[in-house]
Protein backbone atom coordinates (compact mmCIF):
# COMPACT_ATOMS: atom_id res chain seq x y z
CA UNK A 1 0.00 0.00 0.00
CA UNK A 2 2.86 2.35 1.11
CA UNK A 3 4.46 1.46 -2.50
CA UNK A 4 0.89 1.92 -4.20
CA UNK A 5 0.63 5.56 -2.71
CA UNK A 6 4.35 6.93 -3.49
CA UNK A 7 4.14 5.61 -7.42
CA UNK A 8 0.87 7.62 -7.43
CA UNK A 9 2.81 10.40 -6.08
CA UNK A 10 0.43 10.48 -3.04
CA UNK A 11 3.39 11.25 -0.71
CA UNK A 12 1.68 12.51 2.59
CA UNK A 13 -0.25 9.09 2.70
CA UNK A 14 2.83 7.61 1.52
CA UNK A 15 5.12 8.82 4.37
CA UNK A 16 2.59 8.19 6.81
CA UNK A 17 2.16 4.26 5.56
CA UNK A 18 6.08 4.05 5.98
CA UNK A 19 5.98 5.86 9.42
CA UNK A 20 3.79 2.99 10.53
CA UNK A 21 6.03 0.00 9.05
CA UNK A 22 9.12 2.03 10.89
CA UNK A 23 6.85 1.91 14.14
CA UNK A 24 6.64 -1.73 13.81
CA UNK A 25 10.10 -2.63 12.82
CA UNK A 26 12.59 -0.01 12.61
CA UNK A 27 15.07 -1.78 10.70
CA UNK A 28 13.16 -2.26 7.07
CA UNK A 29 15.84 -0.48 5.18
CA UNK A 30 12.99 0.43 2.02
CA UNK A 31 10.99 2.28 3.94
CA UNK A 32 13.59 4.67 5.27
CA UNK A 33 14.99 5.02 1.59
CA UNK A 34 11.48 5.35 0.16
CA UNK A 35 11.24 8.38 2.48
CA UNK A 36 13.92 9.62 1.73
CA UNK A 37 13.53 9.64 -2.00
CA UNK A 38 9.88 11.35 -1.58
CA UNK A 39 12.21 14.27 0.48
CA UNK A 40 14.18 14.26 -2.03
CA UNK A 41 11.42 14.54 -5.11
CA UNK A 42 9.83 17.53 -2.60
CA UNK A 43 12.98 19.28 -2.71
CA UNK A 44 14.09 18.57 1.01
CA UNK A 45 17.05 17.82 0.48
CA UNK A 46 18.58 18.02 4.27
CA UNK A 47 15.39 15.51 5.28
CA UNK A 48 16.19 13.08 2.52
CA UNK A 49 19.79 13.31 3.78
CA UNK A 50 18.88 12.58 6.98
CA UNK A 51 16.44 9.74 5.56
CA UNK A 52 18.97 8.26 3.41
CA UNK A 53 21.32 7.87 6.56
CA UNK A 54 19.13 5.97 8.75
CA UNK A 55 19.24 3.42 5.72
CA UNK A 56 23.31 3.50 5.23
CA UNK A 57 23.46 3.03 9.12
CA UNK A 58 21.05 -0.83 8.06
CA UNK A 59 23.18 -1.96 4.70
CA UNK A 60 26.07 -0.63 6.05
CA UNK A 61 28.00 -1.99 3.06
CA UNK A 62 25.42 -0.35 0.06
CA UNK A 63 28.16 1.34 -1.43
CA UNK A 64 26.00 2.70 -3.85
CA UNK A 65 23.93 4.91 -1.08
CA UNK A 66 27.21 5.76 0.99
CA UNK A 67 28.33 7.69 -2.21
CA UNK A 68 24.81 9.14 -2.14
CA UNK A 69 25.29 10.38 0.86
CA UNK A 70 28.66 11.80 0.13
CA UNK A 71 26.93 13.72 -2.56
CA UNK A 72 23.88 15.55 -1.61
CA UNK A 73 25.91 16.11 2.08
CA UNK A 74 28.76 17.91 -0.06
CA UNK A 75 26.22 19.18 -2.40
CA UNK A 76 24.31 20.72 0.67
CA UNK A 77 27.24 22.34 2.29
CA UNK A 78 28.45 24.16 -0.64
CA UNK A 79 24.83 25.62 -0.77
CA UNK A 80 25.44 26.27 3.12
CA UNK A 81 28.75 28.35 2.21
CA UNK A 82 27.16 30.24 -1.37
CA UNK A 83 24.10 30.98 1.14
CA UNK A 84 26.43 32.46 3.94
CA UNK A 85 28.65 34.14 1.08
CA UNK A 86 25.87 36.37 -0.92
Amino acid sequence: MANNAYVNKEFNEAVELFQQVIVKDHRVFQAWNIMGVIQEELGNTEKALQLYLVGAHLTPKDGALWKKLAKISKYETALDILSFLF
